[in-house]
């Protein structure tokens, strides 16, 4: 195994501190509810609680990880692993209508300190405090039919199509699951990863498809719910290959490319897109927001050998690489955020863990921390602000990654694989949902259970690959 260890400095951040009981603030976004007065966030507080036991109120990290099997190597499958040819076709053109009021209550928290104010502290030690139950999915027939997930305002986790025809919804409470929308034709392509938008409709980043496809997931919506959306995304007759897109605090939706095409940026309103090109060749399989020092920042992790970690500042509209290149480590595939405000990354076969962690006075550090040839698979942000993997191929275990490495707890599973190609936490738990050798939903529960509610859940800085 190869033991990586860098570190990259550049723009000047501090990392974020997270609020205690008390939800100190120094803006007013950084409250739930009411107004940030004097320091402290007043009016009627918004307490995350104990789940109820009715309708589904689940929210969403991130999906993100490590995948199953070798990738693709240049083609239009992007880095991500091959499932034969894709089974896709058209989106119906037109926008969905959301029905989402714009005056009322934000739909998730856009700052830090907001989002991570329902973290609770680990207590299952060494021997318990999880659990792993599955649902079989009768939707599924193989291969990789969706690929990365979004978590819906409805507490429904929603697949997005790359193999299938249909996105999928799974209930996280009772793992049922259903596809939805009028089938795409068979010629439109795939997608691959999303966001959550301030209107609360999905929006897909295209991988071999020419433009974002939009869902609308509300069940009473009817089968006309999927929509090509925005700009052509094409270059030079070439797929996007997106593989990450995360949201920034002006609801622009930025996608980072597995096929050398750099960083796009298209505008919230669908109506422009700007390319940010790399200063060397990159390859990127995954990117995240951050705060640091109450800047925004963006952090896009590369493929093995294909360039640096890079960071932006979505004010600036500038993408630059975070030191020199990532050459020599192991791949990293999605990344994802920590209780602290920092964030971890997972190295393709687990050979490594990377730690990236906002610094006082010099942007991103990158640390690597050898992950003892583990294999780790996709991944959320659980409800202690540490961050879970599901089980991945024929490894019966669950690892739970923290800023010091990686520890593996044993799990019982009776299907014949374990991978999954998405997962997210919401309230009920950590769901996975099925791919290649995996036919089942499968969801990793604690016994101190999820404090944050879904405005946390729902935020940008856990939605995403």
């Amino acid at each position: 195994m190869r033991a990586a260890a860098a570190s990259f400095l550049l723009c000047a951040c501090t990392l974020a501190r997270l609020p205690d009981a008390s939800f100190p603030c120094s803006v007013d976004a950084d409250c739930l509810s009411g107004a940030c007065v004097a320091g402290t966030c007043r009016g009627t507080p918004s307490d995350a609680g104990q789940p109820d036991s009715g309708a589904v109120d689940a929210g969403a990290v991130d999906a993100g990880a490590v995948d199953a099997g070798a990738v693709d190597s240049g083609a239009v499958d992007a880095g991500v692993p091959d499932a034969g040819a894709p089974d896709s076709g058209t989106a119906d053109a037109g926008e969905a209508d959301a029905g989402f009021d714009a005056g009322a209550e934000p739909l998730f928290c856009e700052t830090w300190a907001c989002a991570a104010s329902g973290f609770t502290p680990w207590d299952g030690g060494l021997d318990g405090g999880y659990e792993l139950d599955e649902a079989p999915c009768a939707e599924f027939s193989g291969g990789q039919p969706w690929f990365g997930a979004v978590l819906a305002p409805s507490g429904n986790v929603v697949g997005i199509p790359k193999g299938a025809r249909q996105p999928l919804r799974v209930n996280s409470k009772s793992l049922a699951c259903a596809t939805f929308g009028k089938p795409r034709l068979e010629d439109a392509g795939t997608w691959v990863s999303g966001v959550l938008g301030r209107d609360g409709l999905i929006y897909a980043a295209p991988n071999t498809a020419h433009r974002i496809l939009q869902i609308d997931e509300r069940e009473d919506a009817g089968d006309d719910v999927l929509f090509e959306w925005g700009p052509e995304l094409f270059r030079n007759g070439q797929p996007p290959g997106f593989l990450g897109a995360v949201l920034d605090s002006r609801g622009d939706i930025w996608m980072v490319s597995a096929l050398g095409h750099g960083i796009a940026r298209v505008t919230g309103d669908g109506g422009a897109v700007q390319w940010f090109a790399t200063s060397g060749p990159s390859n990127f399989w995954g990117v995240a927001r951050v705060e640091s020092a109450g800047q925004e920042l963006l952090v896009a992790v590369p493929q093995d050998g294909f360039g640096a970690v890079y960071v932006a500042t979505p004010a600036d509209e500038r993408f630059f690489p975070a030191s020199g290149p990532y050459q020599g480590q192991p791949s990293l595939f999605g990344v994802h955020a920590t209780a602290e405000g920092s964030l971890v990354s997972a190295g393709l076969n687990a050979q490594i863990v990377a730690h990236l962690q906002p610094l006082p006075d010099a942007g991103i550090a990158v640390d690597g921390l050898d992950a003892g040839g583990l294999s780790i698979g996709f991944r959320a942000t659980g409800p202690h602000g540490d961050v879970w993997a599901m089980p991945h191929y024929s490894q019966a275990q669950v690892t739970r990654i923290t800023p010091k490495g990686p520890t593996v707890f044993p799990v019982t599973f009776s299907a014949p694989g374990y991978s999954t190609c998405a997962v997210i936490a919401t309230e009920y738990g950590i769901v996975g949902l099925p791919c290649e050798l995996n036919d089942r939903v499968l969801r990793l529960r604690f016994s101190s259970g999820e404090r944050r509610n879904l405005q946390q859940l729902l935020s940008p800085f856990f939605n995403k690959l």
